[in-house]
């Protein structure tokens, strides 16, 4: 038996041919296997696709990752998110269009990358606010079903005797396929994804998503993260049709393996529908059909009761399936009013997430306007990020960036907002100060960087070093007024002034 013996009986029959991997695909892939390679590398390998790095900088400046200021280049989506990050947006996007060429016959494509995208924004949108981010979240998300398609491809006939088997005995998808195949979709993905040479953390976790019993001890947690964000994506798609056991177990993981609060299970669940009609457009698919949570409670009749969320005990024995009905809306509403005063914090860092940044910046900007008083932005991020990451991995940089925003939070005013905005990059919002006392804020959090890289070299026993480059500005309506996203810019090229005159530097905006 070969080394793909699933994909080798698929593909016994005649005129059967195996979706081949996409060429910039397999370019992007080559270009991380070397040991050393840099931004403008795999920026110039996505740019060479005009419409793939068109639709990549769509979705790096999507409600998925919101930036802080706009991303115009793919060099620039690089630093932002970071290359694993856009490594797996642009695989995402070249695998999808490959794929597609393929369509035909009677199965549903729509639906079913509709399902495969709207899991991997559950996904991303978990993944980005968890301790130790899981930079592949996405990619393999929306990867870990293409086993179904690549069945239906080398199969069409046959497959339709698995969902009339699953319609007919109520047993689940894989107990039907191995019954029909003697294999089930997750070794074919697991098989379609080793002969594409896709890294094994991308195909291991997607061949254990349904039987999560049998998985690598290494890999546990991306595992679990794909089951959720499959329960997730059937939640926001089957809308009132949804069972409620869906909710329950989706509640039930996110609060035991996750410790969520019921208020962000509701969040979580919204987020999810709303990033994803976003998300989805930029691939090109349908996003009709997307429910919001709180929809889909209305049509589900949920008993929010049992949730113990704090809104007001709902009357299930209402009568009437209208009243019943109103009094259900008007609980949605005051919910969402709550929930959108509330302030969200970076769970690694504890500092304010970017999304609370620019709120405040709206408020200071129009406190100044209104009184004439000045406030100033602080951006930076941490120099020679990459090297620590790439040396000592993403835990050693969790500890460069706890270390930074503690000393963010130690040293800032009791008034000033401190915020990590995404990656190794913060801001700080001061207000009622002058050019002058901002520089000196801003030396003071770079010679405590500085200090700090001092001590963690000697815990660590290593040369890779780190310090901080800053820009500062001040915004004084009485001298012109601007817009926000000028006033980002301004200070984002004095961060990159600091960066070019050696870094460990404070820059001072024109």
């Amino acid at each position: 038996m070969g080394k793909f013996p699933a994909l080798e009986e698929l593909s016994n029959f005649k005129d059967i041919r195996l979706p081949s991997f996409p060429a910039v695909g397999l370019k992007i892939l080559e270009l991380i296997k070397k040991d050393e390679f840099t931004v403008k590398e795999l920026a110039k390998t996505i740019s060479a696709d005009q419409a793939l790095a068109a639709r990549t900088l769509k979705l790096a400046n999507s409600a998925l990752y919101s930036p802080l200021s706009r991303v115009d280049t793919i060099e620039r989506a690089v630093s932002v998110l970071g290359t694993n990050t856009l490594k797996n947006i642009a695989l995402s996007f070249a695998i999808l269009d490959k794929l597609k060429e393929y369509e035909g016959g009677d199965f549903d494509y729509d639906s079913f990358w509709k399902h495969s995208v709207t899991a991997a924004v559950a996904a991303e949108t978990l993944a980005i606010r968890l301790p130790s981010k899981m930079d592949d979240a996405f990619v393999t998300s929306m990867l870990m079903d293409i086993g179904t398609l690549i069945i239906y491809l080398c199969r069409p006939g046959e497959y339709g005797r698995v969902l009339s088997g699953m319609k007919e005995t109520g047993k689940d998808q894989v107990s039907v396929e191995d019954s029909v195949f003697g294999f089930n979709h997750m070794t074919v993905s697991k098989e379609i994804l080793q002969s594409w040479s896709i890294p094994e953390n991308l195909y291991i976790p997607i061949a254990h998503h349904h039987n999560s019993g049998a998985t690598p001890k290494k890999y546990t947690d991306e595992v679990r993260l794909l089951a959720l964000s499959d329960l997730v994506s059937s939640l926001c798609l089957e809308g009132d049709g949804a069972d409620q056991s869906v909710f329950d177990t989706i509640r039930e993981m996110l609060v035991g393996s996750y410790s969520f609060t019921d208020d962000e299970v509701c969040h979580y669940l919204d987020d999810v529908a709303k990033k994803s009609i976003e998300v989805l457009e930029s691939f090109h698919i349908p996003s009709d059909g997307i429910r919001p949570y709180s929809d889909i409670l209305h049509g589900a009749s949920v008993e929010l009761s049992k949730l113990n969320t704090g809104y007001a005990k709902l009357v299930m024995d209402l009568k009437d399936a209208n009243e019943r009905g109103e009094r259900l809306s008007d609980q949605l509403k005051e919910a969402n009013k709550a929930l959108k005063e509330m302030a969200f914090k970076d769970s690694l860092t504890g500092l304010y997430n970017h999304r609370f940044l620019h709120e405040m910046l709206d408020k200071e900007m129009k406190r100044s306007e209104r009184d004439g008083r000045s406030f100033a932005l602080m951006i930076f991020d941490v120099d020679n990020f990459k090297q620590i990451n790439d040396t000592h991995g993403h835990n050693q940089g969790d500890a460069v960036l706890m270390g930074v925003s503690r000393i963010i939070s130690k040293t800032i005013r009791g008034g000033d907002v401190g915020a990590r905005f995404g990656g190794d990059e913060f801001a700080v919002i001061l207000p009622n100060i002058n050019i002058g006392g901002a520089e000196a804020l801003a030396e003071r959090i770079r010679y405590k960087v500085e200090a700090l890289n001092t001590s963690f070299k000697a815990k660590m026993n290593t040369n890779v070093g780190f310090t901080v480059s800053i820009g500062v500005g001040v915004y004084n309506v009485s001298k012109g007024k601007k817009s926000k996203n000028d006033i980002i810019i301004a200070i984002d090229q004095a961060l990159y002034k600091s960066k070019a005159a050696g870094r460990n530097k404070v820059t001072v905006a024109a």
